[in-house]
């Protein structure tokens, strides 16, 4: 990999002396083979495939990082649900073991009438020093849902680069969820492009990012048909000197008539010496458009941790259990029993 990627840029660039306009990631080792392991359930089928199935797929995390993929020459895993059900998932286990740097493309395409669920792991030992960037695309066509999940539980001295691009078709649904237990520096980029009539995006983020962390996120949803939904929710809790940046922008593109975007954050500061970086954006070239965002940033109430210490409960203790009520937050949305009997081990 190169050994600096400037990703996460977007789309309608601010003040460059804010230093919100994109993400630079420095001294990235070259990729080396990829690893996967895989559990097919019926209903999916699975190959590896050297030319990609969505050359001009644009992602979230951009240009250089779409470069470095393609010119690695790493053959795609591609799979493809057809006939698949939403209580069979598709798991990806992306362990940080064999290979201390790593690339990986993937290829997610559900069938017109289909319903397909994708689990990915990315974990390692505390004491690993891993490399990832791993690159998603998708395809939602006609009438398909596509619910991408994944968990990302890595150490302190790790770096992960998860990049996302697809596009979903007439009355397609797209639901990304993303949880962000552990890892020193994350990078989050993810964009779709709801190219059918009544097409929907619903993306959930819960992070957990503390101990000097950093998580990047760039999110982009592009309304080009009629009748197009999406919905951004961000949630997290910053501690210990942790940073975070989001960036969310809804493109209401003109000939969306009739679109809906909307896009809220609440952060849970727990100490002065995080930083929080948060910038919503709504462009908008058509008029019959309906855009919203909203956030909530700030510390716990003064007068709720009196009340709680005052019960015998200390600081820390109530910390923890505001941290365990977000997790538990998404857990509720994944459903799946096995990931989340898979998220509470990683949390003991």
């Amino acid at each position: 990999m190169d050994a600096s990627l400037r990703l996460n840029q977007m789309p309608s660039p601010t003040w460059n002396r804010l230093k919100v306009n994109e993400a630079v990631e420095r001294g990235f080792a070259a990729a080396k083979e990829p690893f996967e392991e895989k559990k097919v359930p019926g209903g999916v089928s699975f190959e590896q495939k050297k030319e990609t199935a969505f050359p001009d797929q644009k992602t979230g995390a951009g240009e250089e990082v779409q470069k470095t993929v393609s010119s690695s020459n790493i053959p795609a895993r591609s799979f493809v649900f057809e006939n698949s059900k939403e209580d069979e998932p598709l798991y990806i286990e992306l362990p940080a073991k064999e290979n201390k740097s790593a690339l990986l493309p993937i290829e997610l395409s559900v069938k017109a009438g289909s319903k397909g669920v994708a689990v990915m792991f990315f974990t390692c030992e505390d004491d690993e020093e891993v490399e990832q960037c791993v690159q998603t695309k998708y395809e939602v066509l006609a009438g398909a849902s596509l619910t991408l999940i994944q968990i990302i539980s890595l150490s302190k001295k790790s770096r992960l680069i998860s990049d996302i691009g697809g596009k979903v078709e007439e009355n397609g649904k797209f639901h990304l969820i993303q949880l962000v237990l552990k890892g020193g520096q994350i990078d989050l980029g993810a964009l779709s492009d709801l190219s059918g009539k009544k097409s929907s995006l619903e993306t959930d983020i819960v992070y957990l990012t503390g101990q000097d962390e950093v998580l990047d996120i760039n999110e982009i949803a592009n309304h080009i048909g009629k009748n197009t939904n999406s919905l951004i929710r961000v949630n997290g809790v910053l501690s210990e000197n942790g940073k975070k940046t989001f960036r969310g922008t809804i493109d209401l593109r003109r000939g969306a008539k009739g679109a809906v975007g909307t896009e809220t954050e609440e952060v849970l500061l727990m100490d002065d010496g995080v930083v929080n970086r948060s910038v919503p954006v709504i462009l908008c070239t058509e008029e019959d458009v309906e855009g919203n965002h909203g956030a909530t940033i700030g510390k716990i109430d003064q007068d709720t941790l009196f009340y709680l210490e005052s019960r015998g409960i200390p600081e820390e203790m109530i910390y923890d259990m505001l941290s365990k009520a977000v997790v538990d937050s998404i857990k509720k949305k994944i459903g799946d029993e096995a990931t989340i009997k898979r998220i509470d081990e990683l949390t003991r």
